[in-house]
Parts: C-alpha cells; structure tokens; sequence
C-alpha cells in the first residue's frame, strides 16, 4: 500500500510540473520579447456629418401569385398515366403550347376564363365556342370570332396541335356537324369528297375538333407550381397547378415593425438588382399566421414586367424609417461617452492627434446614429473608439 501511494504522488507532482510548465510558457518572455515596447493604442475617428437619421427594418418574404389554377385530367375508359411533362415545376409555362401530356395526348394552355366542359367540332355554337375562337387568335391564327365553329375555326385548330407537336384529334363527320359559321373556303375541314364517277369504297369523312379534356383555359400564362411525375396514373388529384396573374411580395410584421413604420417610410425588395417600391398601407389590427403569432400583413403589387418565374421565390427586403428632418450634426451613436456625472459628451480631434471632450445633447436616435446639439460643426473629427 505504502508503495502505491508514493506512485500516485509522484504522478501528481510530475503532472503539476507539465502544468506548470505550460503556464510558463505564457508568462516568461524571450529576451528579444522582452524588449519590445508595448504597443500604444491608436484613436480611431469618423467625420461628423449631417442629414437625415433613419431606422431601417429589414426581414423577408415570397412572391406570389394572385391565382392559382389546377388542371384536373378528365380521361376515358381505361389506365391513363402522365407521359410526358413538357414544363417543370418552376419554369413558365407559355400559352398556346402543351401544359402536360397524357396517354400520348396533350393538355394545351389557351387564354380563357370558363373551364372546358364539352367537345367542340363544326357546326356547334355557343359562348364557349367564341372563348375557343378568340384564344386561337391571341395564339396568332386569324379567324372571325363569330361563336359558330367553321372551316376557319377547324383549321386554326389543326395547325395549333401541329404546331404543339400531335395530330389534330379527328372524329368521323355528320352531316348535322356542317353548317353556317367562318369562311368555309378558308380551311379544309373534312376528307376531299369522293369522285363522283369512282365507284370503289370510300373511306368515312372525318372532322378536326376539340376534346374538352384537351384544353386548360388560364386567364393569363403563369409559372408551374405542381406537376404529377412521369408514369403516374391519373386519378382525382391535380396533375398539374399552375400560379398566374399579377405577382405580389408578401411578407409578415411584428407589432414593433407596424408601429415603427410611418407614410413617408421606403422599401426596398432584393429582386435582382434591387427594386425600390411605395409602402402599402398596412392594417391596423393584427391577423394570426400559422403558428399562432399576431402579424401585420404586408403585401406589395409588383410591377407587371417582373419575371414570372418568380413566384414562389424568397426576397429579402429592407424598409428604411425617416422622421424626415435634416440634422446639422449626426454623429455615430459610437461616438457618445458618459462622464462620471451623467453628462454625455464626445471626443472632438484636436489638430495634433489628440482629442478634447466637448458636451452635447442627443436630440434623436435611430439605425446607429445619433442627432446633436453642442459646440461643434458638420466636417469636425470625432473619435469612436480605439485600436
């Protein structure tokens, strides 16, 4: 026992000899550290200038939309699956082209406002004709918007599906699908009538139309903000959602902000190079966001040529608060001392280097800065600190 004992002493004077040492090493100094001098602290010193002090009030938030479609595919008998996506989820997705393909055939994007309910062929009439007819002329093909669907119509039809990349959908022609409507001789709406003098068989006439599950009618084109995945079988859900109209950015308040904000306030939006916009009027009573916090609303309209395919983004924004008065001497709020009899005072540069305490009065406060009154003048040095 007595021999165990003289080992553990010994470890603990040796370990007591390696702190030691460490310790040492942080308070001898070689002879040449020795004699170095110690360094002498430099003053450190800012102009004082005048103008305007503000707060500024930065946070975030997401473009949006005004509307949000969803296309719902509407099949016929049999497995229907997404076979192709043309546009991705985030990417823009123009008017007049395929929104999604399923089962080989497409889903065309056309401006409209009444959803497709029914086929459209020749000979048909109706309000949701005139929508077709005027869709197909804001997607570049002429033709008399008259709500009867003629050759014109047909035609415009079969070169928008070209032009989409599919065949023209076709059924077999009736002879109460032809009547009045757009210059028949402006398209060819049907087979070439048989020879009169050819007696063989002919094949059954067949017309250009429109499936009513082949159009989504958008007020406006917009950026994809849901697709269902290639192979997925069609069922209930969406296959896709689309966000169009005029972009806003949204963002939430505290209590604090809301109070801090005043009608002369300006904002800032970080969307590329920057985008200096009014401050909305905001609400005076608080909403409740989705954890249960009170916030004020803040919503921005957008300008009508910001990118589309912003939606859905994050943006940083800063609102910078003025009182609107211009001050003669601002000051940073780094540049104020306290004596020890409560006075406020700052450190004015003499001309050889040094620094004089002079009194002065805060007279405002906000984002750093500090307004003030006393013997001193915009263009004077003042010192905010040392190195």
């Amino acid at each position: 026992m007595k021999r165990l004992a003289r080992i553990v002493v010994a470890l603990i004077v040796v370990a007591g000899l390696v702190v030691a040492g460490w310790a040492a090493r942080g308070v001898i100094q070689t002879p040449a550290e020795a004699s170095l001098p110690e360094p002498t602290p430099i003053a450190v010193f800012t102009d004082v200038t005048s103008g305007p002090i503000s707060t500024r009030l930065t946070g975030s938030g997401t473009i949006q939309t005004s509307e949000s479609t969803s296309v719902v595919a509407s099949t016929s008998a049999g497995r229907a699956v997404i076979s192709d996506t043309p546009v991705e989820v985030g990417e823009a997705l123009p008017l007049c082209s395929a929104a999604i393909e399923i089962s080989g055939r497409p889903i065309i994007a056309l401006e409209g406002v009444v959803v497709s309910y029914r086929d459209l062929g020749p000979g048909m009439t109706g309000d949701d004709v005139e929508q077709l007819q005027v869709a197909l002329e804001a997607c570049g093909y002429p033709l008399v918007t008259d709500g009867v669907f003629g050759a014109q119509t047909a035609s415009a039809v079969r070169e928008l599906y070209e032009s989409a990349g599919y065949d023209p959908p076709t059924r077999p022609a009736t002879p109460e699908n032809t009547g009045p409507g757009d210059d028949p001789e402006a398209a060819d709406n049907s087979a070439e009538e048989p020879d009169a003098g050819d007696s063989a068989p002919q094949a059954p006439q067949r017309e250009v139309y429109v499936p009513f599950n082949e159009i989504a009618y958008l007020d406006s084109s917009g950026v994809v903000s849901q697709v269902a995945g290639v192979n997925s079988v069609v069922g209930a859900d969406p296959v896709l959602t689309v966000d169009h109209g005029a972009l806003t950015f949204r963002a939430e308040l505290t209590g604090a902000a809301r109070v801090a904000i005043t009608t002369d306030a300006t904002m800032r939006i970080d969307i590329g190079s920057g985008v200096e916009v009014a401050v909305p009027d905001l609400p005076t009573a608080p909403t409740t966001n989705g954890a249960g916090e009170p916030v004020f609303p803040l919503v921005v309209p957008l300008a009508d040529d910001t990118d589309a395919t912003l939606a859905g983004t994050t943006a940083s924004y800063t609102i910078t608060v003025s009182d609107g008065v211009t001050y003669e001497t601002v000051v940073p709020i780094t540049a104020l001392y306290d004596s020890a009899a409560g006075e406020t005072f700052v450190r004015l540069r003499d001309p050889d280097g040094g620094s004089t305490p002079v009194p002065v009065t805060v007279t405002a406060s906000a984002g750093g800065l500090a307004a003030i009154d006393g013997d001193i003048a915009s263009g004077d040095s003042v010192q905010v600190g040392w190195q």
